[in-house]
C-alpha cells in the first residue's frame, strides 16, 4: 500500500461531540402574609434556567472549541469518501448499459490503475460493438478511516454479478460469474474540488 494510504489508515476514528442539551428550570414559591401582623415573607425568586453546553462548545461563548470543528470536519470528510466511492460504482452499472465511460473518468484519477481497467473494459464493449447482460455491482460494509483531503481510505466488499457479453449477432461471446472481493480498500484524493479515486488495492 503507498505511503499516502498507510497515513490514511493510521490514526483512531474521529468521534462526533455529543450535541445534546439538557435544560431544567428551578422555581421557589412563597405566599405572602394575609395580614399585616403576619410576619413579612420575601417575594419568590426569578426561576432559574440552567442550560448545559454540550462537549465542545465554550460555556462563556458559545462557539464550538477547535477540537470539535476538528473533529466534525474530520466526519464530513469521511462521509464524502464514502459517498465517492458509491458514486463510482453507480458510475459503473450505468456506464455498463450505456457503454460510455465518461462518468467513470470523472470520478477517478489518471494514475488509478485498476480505474482505467474499468475505464478499458466498457471502452471495448463499444468497440466491438457488445453488450453487457448482468455485471452490476453491489457494496457493503463501507467504512472510512480518518484521513486528509490528499489521501483517505475507504474499506469494505464487492461483489460483482454474473456477467454475460452479447456480440452483434445476438450470440453470447462470453460470460463471467459472479465476482466476491472480500474486504478491499479505495484510496481517494481530492482533485477539481471533489474527492476521487486515486488506487484500489
Amino acid at each position: 500500500m503507498s505511503r499516502v494510504a498507510a497515513s490514511a489508515a493510521s490514526g483512531l476514528r474521529a468521534k462526533r461531540p455529543d450535541h445534546r442539551w439538557l435544560v431544567g428550570f428551578v422555581a421557589v414559591g412563597a405566599l405572602l402574609a394575609a395580614c399585616s401582623s403576619a410576619p413579612s415573607v420575601a417575594p419568590p425568586p426569578t426561576p432559574l434556567r440552567t442550560v448545559s453546553t454540550p462537549s465542545g462548545v465554550d460555556s462563556s461563548t458559545g462557539i464550538p472549541s477547535p477540537s470539535s470543528t476538528a473533529a466534525d470536519a474530520q466526519a464530513a470528510l469521511q462521509a464524502e469518501a464514502v459517498g465517492a466511492v458509491k458514486q463510482y460504482y453507480a458510475a459503473w452499472n450505468r456506464a455498463v448499459i450505456s457503454r460510455s465511460s465518461a462518468e467513470l473518468r470523472a470520478r477517478s484519477l489518471p494514475q488509478c490503475e485498476p480505474c482505467q481497467r474499468d475505464i478499458a473494459a466498457i471502452d471495448d464493449l463499444k468497440r466491438q460493438n457488445q453488450t453487457a447482460r448482468g455485471g452490476m455491482i453491489t457494496l457493503s460494509g463501507l467504512r472510512a478511516s480518518p484521513g486528509v483531503d490528499a489521501g483517505i481510505l475507504v474499506q469494505g466488499e464487492l461483489v460483482r454479478a454474473p456477467v454475460d457479453l452479447i456480440g452483434a449477432s445476438g450470440k453470447v461471446v462470453k460470460s463471467y460469474p459472479e465476482d466476491r472481493t472480500g474486504t478491499i480498500g479505495w484510496i481517494l484524493a481530492r482533485s477539481g474540488g471533489v474527492l476521487k479515486i486515486m488506487d484500489i488495492a
